[in-house]
């Protein structure tokens, strides 16, 4: 390729990348971006980086950290230092690595197609793909975006020592696995797409070669694994799912409902709800199953003759796999960030089809063919770069994601609580209470919504419906201090003051040293001129919390009202 069209290529690259995102970089933490970079202390300093790689990601938040991600964490942390809580710098560099990542799906591409035309189509339609659009607008989803740039260094650096046998390269292609999977556990499968590349390799390797160039990868494989199991307890999951033939059953659905989302690009969607009928009939997952098998067997079938679509084909299906809950993952799927690293096969069979309708030149049109093959393959860019425009926005603004994860999936319960939770966030009560109200129906066994609409009720003045809601905790956790606590502050609210103290009381007696229970009740006695057993509530209290100006202060009144002192 010439040096000048080459340099044309990456500006378009870089352009194709980058347009459909920059009016949104301007922007609000969404979600849990507050939890990994306003609330995790470990990324407000760079000192922090080392102590990355002895902790599970977010383990400064998480109980049990379900992920062991220190270079995403590390990235935190650099963009920390250098914007502070600035979203708009932290967006800039999810952005900047969507652009580089871009360029290797080119680099890529260039190696495994013919013609430079095809890989460009490769690489125009892995940047303006809607289904990255999440992966990209939102900061953290950032761990899909390091995963796919060190995953393809390392499929690029492995070629190059195949073309020219240096082992410097094939010590980075390593180096860059290792990167890969301390950024994303879905990395892992990537020995297996370097053995999908024997099939491009000319001439094609014996198996024993094959096996011998992985044996490295999968040492620094087993090292992660072991690493892993050392820093968070467990090797691949600790999250419980169904049951693992359930899990296997509804694998194919995910598969081809992923597929749909490459092949059929339409707006971005926070949230997909595809395996109720699955669930209720299981005909349609076994059917799921024989087109993925169906799909497979053809790949299988064109393997001498289009080896690079094998190649292609191979990278998606085998990219998609860890994201199909086979594994148990703490997400709903199917999640289009997911789909950031497998769409790297989809692009360079995007780029073989583009290249093939450009070179099909039927007898009669040859004059006319290539400009409306042209128009064809740029209208479909076109059309998923307006898509991926459309779509960015909504992870800019978390009331507004939220408001669509709803419509999407109504009859999710979690969907409804964290929908309250932005909402009581941004002090907007009414739709809070409605979303948390929606949840309860959902989920009647949950205590979470139910607590929440017993503060939010208080918190807008309607104590008897506060006081409501706190009897309803209780009877779910008849156990929990703190349901008994609030239910003594609710009942205090609504005037019942004597129901107050024994709601108090009994949250005294499940968890006698927390002070805080203790002032409540002893406030509650105050105001129901109880001011003996106030005092001795102010006293346990001050035990427990020696230095609160606060108690002392309505100690002193209660001891002076209970020697009849103004």
């Amino acid at each position: 390729m010439p040096r000048d069209w080459l340099a044309a290529c990456l500006v378009l690259l870089v352009l194709a990348a980058a347009l459909p995102y920059l009016f949104s970089l301007r922007a609000e933490f969404v979600l849990d971006d507050r939890m990994m970079i306003l609330r995790d202390d470990s990324v407000h300093s760079l000192r922090g980086i080392p102590a990355a790689f002895t902790k599970g990601f977010l383990s400064g938040i998480d109980e049990k950290p379900y992920y062991y991600r220190p270079l995403v964490t590390a990235s935190y942390a650099l963009n920390y230092a250098m914007f502070g809580q600035n979203p708009l710098g932290y967006k800039l560099t999810n952005l900047l690595l969507h652009v580089l990542v871009t360029v290797l799906v080119f680099a890529l591409a260039r190696r495994v197609l013919a013609t430079d035309s095809a890989a460009l189509a490769s690489g125009l339609i892995f940047a303006v793909h809607p289904a990255h659009t999440e992966a990209v607008a939102w900061i953290s989803a950032r761990t899909e975006l390091l995963a796919a740039l060190f995953g393809l260094a390392s499929v690029l650096a492995f070629l190059r020592y195949v073309g020219e046998g240096r082992r410097g390269w094939y010590a980075a292609s390593v180096a860059f696995f290792l990167a890969g999977i301390l950024s994303k556990e879905n990395v892992l499968v990537l020995p297996l797409l370097l053995a999908a590349l024997a099939w491009l390799r000319r001439p094609r390797p014996g198996w024993r070669r094959v096996c011998a160039e992985l044996i490295p990868f999968a040492v620094v494989a087993l090292a992660y694994l072991g690493v892993r199991q050392v820093v968070l307890g467990y090797m691949l999951s600790q999250t419980r799912g169904p049951h693992l033939e359930m899990r296997l059953l509804l694998a194919g659905v995910a598969i081809l409902e992923y597929l749909r989302i490459l092949v059929f690009a339409g707006r971005a969607e926070p949230l997909y709800d595809i395996f109720g009928p699955a669930i209720r009939s299981p005909a349609i997952a076994v059917a799921a199953w024989v087109g993925v098998v169906g799909l497979a067997a053809a790949a299988i079938a064109i393997r001498h003759r289009w080896a690079a679509a094998v190649f292609a084909a191979a990278w998606t299906l085998v990219a998609i796999l860890p994201v199909t809950n086979i594994v148990p993952i703490p997400n709903p799927i199917p999640v289009e960030r997911f789909l950031y690293l497998p769409s790297v096969g989809f692009s360079i069979l995007f780029g073989m089809a583009a290249g093939w309708l450009l070179g099909l030149c039927p007898q009669g049109l040859r004059s006319a063919w290539r400009p409306v093959s042209v128009g064809v393959i740029c209208g479909v860019l076109a059309y998923c770069g307006l898509q991926t425009y459309a779509a960015a926005p909504l992870w800019s603004n978390d009331a507004a994601l939220v408001s669509r994860m709803v419509q999407r999936v109504p009859r999710y319960g979690d969907i409804h609580k964290l929908a309250g939770a932005v909402y009581r966030s941004r002090g907007d009560d009414a739709r809070a209470v409605a979303e948390y109200r929606a949840a309860a129906r959902i989920l009647p066994n949950d205590p979470e919504p139910v607590r929440a609409l017993a503060l939010l009720y208080r918190r807008v003045g309607d104590a008897g419906a506060g006081a409501r809601e706190a009897r309803k905790l209780v009877r779910l956790v008849p156990g929990d201090a703190s349901a008994y606590n609030l239910l003594g502050g609710a009942l205090a609210a609504a005037g019942d003051l004597p129901g107050a103290i024994r709601a108090f009381g009994q949250a005294a007696k499940l968890a006698p040293g927390d002070p805080v229970i203790r002032f409540n009740l002893a406030r509650a006695c105050v105001r129901n001129r109880k001011y003996t057993r106030a005092v001795e509530q102010y006293r346990e209290g001050l035990r427990l919390r020696p230095d609160d100006e606060r108690a002392k202060s309505e100690l002193a009144a209660a001891l002076a009202a209970l020697k009849g002192r103004p």
